[in-house]
């Protein structure tokens, strides 16, 4: 089941993707592999697991900080704790 967000979801916006990759060391030609693993481990597969999509659903789409990569769960545990 791919995840009900995926169409919209800015973390495959271009600019992001090439920022994201910056900020990790990763070369141009891998930004692609960086969507591949992305969609493969969080959209297709375990959205549920991932963080925007957590404060996505806990709080609303437009609290995702543009920089949340899908892997930072105590960061979207952070921010959705601060709205208790």
């Amino acid at each position: 089941m791919k995840c009900e967000l995926f169409a919209d979801c800015k973390l495959f916006e271009e600019d992001m993707v090439q920022q994201y990759c910056h900020l990790s060391g990763v070369l141009e030609a891998s930004q692609e592999k960086f969507k591949e693993c992305c969609v493969k481990r969080y959209c297709n597969n375990s959205f549920k697991n991932c963080a925007r999509y957590q404060v996505a659903k806990t709080l609303t789409r437009e609290e995702i900080p543009a920089t949340l990569l899908p892997s930072q769960n105590a960061i979207a545990d952070k921010l959705i704790s601060q709205t208790d």
